[in-house]
Parts: C-alpha cells; structure tokens; sequence
C-alpha cells in the first residue's frame, strides 16, 4: 500500500519548475498536472494520441493499476488546446515523446529542472499527482468525482490519503450548521466557577 506522504510542491513551484524543465518534461508534467494520471509507462508514459477523444474532450488512461483505474478522464478547453498545438509537432504515436520515442522514465530531467528552478526539496513526479487531487479537494471538488478521476478502487483510498491535506475542511464544515438558539439579548455577565 501507498505511505501517506507530506507533498511540499505547490502549484506555484510547480510553475517554476515547467518554466525550468526541458520542453519534453514540461510537457509531461502538464499533461500529469491535467490528468492527474499515474507517472511512469503504466499511464503518463503509455497516453496515445488515439486515447484523445476531441469531440468529448476527454483522454481514455489505460491504467492496469486497478479495474477503475481503465478511465476516462475529461480534458478542460485550455488542455484541449494545448493539445492540438503539441500534435502538430508530434513525432510518434505517443502523447508523451522525447525526440519521437517514447519515454520510459524522466528522474534525472526532472531533478535538473528542480535544481535550475531552485526547488530545494526533493520532488518526484509522482508529487504531481498528489498536488493535482489536493487543489481539486481544497477546491471544493466532490470526494468521489476525485477518487473516479484518479482511478481509484475504493473512494476510501482517496480519503485515507488525502482528507488530511485539505486545509480548514473540518472548520468549513462546522461552520455549515444551522443556529438554533435564539438572538441573546445583552444582560448580566455572569462568573461561572
């Protein structure tokens, strides 16, 4: 099983880091960021262009990881966009190519890009992952909505990881109960031993 993890990558430093990164892995962290996929050739790797569906838009992740995780996860206007314009340029059948071949891991490119943005700490792409379900939750987005889009087996897994993440949640819902005492008209303070 999944240790839970502390991520320190936030979306800004996520943003400095693309900014830093070689253009094959700052394309594949925005594609991570956009789909929340799992790193690695079992799904961020393995994305074909013929997993895109233009019309929907969506992007069918062929994870083996779990039953759910074989998804389709839906793509925003903006993603639909960068994805035509990546295309164009594509050399292979493969969303994610490094000089027309598909690419089997990326540690080393993202450490450097890390390094030249100066990240401190250390950062996997698997961070991305956890960064992109932790905005979505701390948005507001539905538990279960997050859990289908990560591909998880069971929402309980999405909730054992990343409850604790989702800052104030606790005081927001509290603050959701109705009054029910009346309006307290100002009197006698009263010293209560």
């Amino acid at each position: 099983p999944e240790r839970k993890k502390d991520v320190h990558l936030t979306v800004e430093d996520l943003r400095r880091i693309i900014a830093a990164a070689e253009p094959h892995l700052a394309w594949a962290l925005e594609v991570e960021w956009n789909l929340g996929c799992r790193p690695g050739r079992t799904e961020l790797f393995a994305l074909r262009w013929d997993d895109v569906d233009w019309n929907t838009p969506a992007i069918h992740v062929r994870g083996t990881k779990t039953r759910e995780s074989n998804r389709v996860v839906p793509i925003t206007s903006d993603f639909r966009a960068r994805l035509l314009v990546v295309r164009q340029e594509a050399k292979s059948a493969f969303l994610v190519e490094y000089e027309g071949k598909p690419v089997k891991q990326m540690a080393r490119s993202l450490k450097t890009a890390c390094k030249r943005a100066g990240i401190t700490y250390p950062v996997c792409l698997y961070d991305v992952r956890h960064l992109f379900a932790t905005a979505l939750l701390n948005g507001g987005a539905d538990l279960a909505a997050v859990s289908a889009l990560l591909g998880h087996s069971d929402i309980a897994t999405t909730q054992k990881h990343y409850y604790r993440l989702m800052a104030g949640e606790k005081a927001r819902a509290v603050g959701l109960l109705p009054k029910i005492a009346g309006e307290q008209k100002a009197g006698k303070v009263v010293k209560i031993r």
